[in-house]
């Protein structure tokens, strides 16, 4: 089924996209669909395109998700997107909505711009897109055009093999902890005899409190985790190759934290030509 103009419009939410991405509330059929999303993402490349004064296939974007089911589904289609325009393209994966916007800011990555698929609060079969520029989150007449993009774009196929990892989350969770090492006088056990509890209401953050606040800290110098490998330490390449998926679900480690540079600097250059 292809999203119409007024449908397409409709998505708009304020500063975001949301829509119903799965069916299992009456009365509420689905709008934001994988084709939708798609469509949706080749409007923001044109945005973000003009906005920088750069080629599509010069912009360097990631991509990051909460724990929604009907994420897989709605990446799949974004990253189709991104690499059929030919965009540097980055899965981070599951990620938070502030970690998505600082990949554009830490020196390590420098995206042009990100897209987190969230709907934020809303209930299970709601989902959405989250834009973010050098200048932050976009405003709603962003949005709008956005979605007018959209509405002029054909849904498009590309090259997921082209679509590289990297673990944004590790690298995010080494800034917090450096900020929380600063903010409480560069001590090295900061949160020593304190008692954290932490209520993630099913977001991803649930997923990475422990690796912020549940190990101690350490002026040593050492990976964070066995699982932020390959995946997350080798550069974004330099040609179409796919990095080797090495990395595994992530579990909360007895060992104290150490405050190492977790993952290095992105290669940020494109990966194609078209």
């Amino acid at each position: 089924m292809i999203t119409s103009e007024k449908q397409m419009m409709k998505l708009a939410n304020g500063s975001d996209v949301r829509g119903v991405a799965v069916e299992g509330v009456d009365g509420e059929p689905v709008n934001l669909t994988a084709e939708a999303a798609n469509r949706i993402a080749s409007g923001f490349i044109d945005f973000l395109a003009e906005r920088t004064g750069k080629a599509k296939k010069e912009l360097r974007i990631a991509v990051g998700h909460d724990t929604r089911i009907s994420a897989p589904a709605l990446k799949k289609a974004v990253l189709e997107a991104l690499t059929a325009a030919g965009c540097v393209t980055v899965d981070c994966g599951l990620a938070s909505t502030p970690a998505m916007f600082m990949s554009i800011v830490l020196k390590e990555t420098q995206m042009d711009g990100s897209i987190m698929i969230t709907a934020s609060h809303l209930p299970f079969n709601r989902n959405g897109l989250k834009f973010f520029t050098k200048d932050g989150g976009v405003e709603h007449e962003d949005i709008l055009t956005i979605l007018r993009n959209a509405c002029r774009t054909p849904e498009v196929t590309g090259d997921l093999a082209r679509v590289q990892k990297y673990d944004l989350m590790d690298r995010y969770c080494h800034y917090l902890r450096k900020k929380i090492r600063k903010a409480l006088g560069e001590e090295n056990t900061p949160l020593r005899g304190m008692h954290v509890v932490v209520d993630a209401g099913n977001g991803a953050g649930g997923f990475f409190a422990t690796q912020i606040l549940g190990r101690r800290f350490s002026a040593a110098s050492a990976p964070t985790r066995r699982a932020a490998s390959t995946s997350s330490r080798t550069a974004i390449s330099r040609t179409t190759s796919r990095i080797p998926r090495t990395s595994r679900p992530w579990r909360p480690s007895r060992r104290p934290w150490r405050a190492a540079t977790p993952t290095s600097a992105l290669s940020l250059t494109p990966t194609s030509t078209a």
